[in-house]
């Protein structure tokens, strides 16, 4: 039974990108130009970190180094020459106030974010002159009465790829997961302790996390997915060495 688990796992994991037809030949031949080959390489390009679109907060309730998602309208907005070009904008909710900073950007952005104008901004706020402030968040222009889509899960966000914006690369990552076979696991799982998660659930908890607490668990290290795909690594690598050594000898 557990040799069949690794013979789905590791036959999955070997099928070119090429049979994930639904992403289209442009995204296949951006991924191979890249590096990525198989399924597996996908499975295994985890996530640097989550952004959180689950919730809307008040901007009273924001705190500096925690990246949240606010609804505002633009009280004011300039563009300022000290030091800098800089493109200053305040938003504000009922709550509180928030100065949104951009550096680089074009006159169409300056006039689109004028007085009046209601915005969903995503961003990781920071002490500044007179209140928070959050430099070049992201942000869409919402309609006067405009409700706002949540999202119901953690968004990834995956190291940069040459060529591959993360949008991209998420959905690639979406696709191949889809075709991570349940309960397949590893050539190394008959040596590893009892009750640990397969490979599969390891890797798709890293790509998945249900919510903060897991998120947590997987930042610290305490996550068994994170604990069973470092011992597996380690235990990979003592294995190879030993190989090489008898073969030396």
């Amino acid at each position: 039974m557990a040799e069949a688990a690794v013979d789905v796992f590791a036959a999955a994991a070997a099928e070119p990108l090429a049979s994930l037809t639904s992403l289209g030949k442009a995204l296949i031949g951006d991924l191979k130009e890249a590096g990525f080959e198989t399924l597996g390489d996908l499975w295994f390009h985890f996530p640097l970190r989550f952004e959180d679109r689950t919730e809307i907060l008040r901007i009273g309730a924001l705190r500096p180094g925690a990246p949240a998602q606010f609804v505002g309208t633009v009280d004011h907005s300039e563009v300022s020459f000290r030091r800098r070009r800089t493109l200053l904008v305040s938003v504000s909710d009922g709550s509180g106030r928030i100065l949104l900073r951009f550096f680089h950007f074009k006159q169409a952005q300056a006039d689109q974010l004028k007085a009046g104008t209601r915005v969903l901004v995503y961003g990781d706020p920071r002490p500044g002159g007179y209140s928070l402030e959050i430099v070049h968040p992201r942000y869409k222009v919402l309609g006067k009465d405009e409700d706002v889509a949540l999202e119901d899960s953690l968004r990834p966000v995956y190291p940069k790829s040459e060529g591959l914006g993360n949008a991209r690369l998420q959905r690639a990552v979406e696709r191949a997961l889809e075709r991570l076979p349940e309960g397949g696991d590893g050539v190394l799982a008959s040596l590893l302790p009892k009750g640990w998660p397969t490979l599969s659930a390891a890797v798709r908890s890293l790509h998945r996390p249900r919510d903060r607490r897991e998120l947590e668990a997987i930042a610290s290290g305490a996550h068994p997915a994170r604990t069973r795909l470092a011992f597996e690594e380690l235990l990979a690598h003592h294995l190879s060495m030993r190989l090489v050594r008898a073969r030396v000898r």
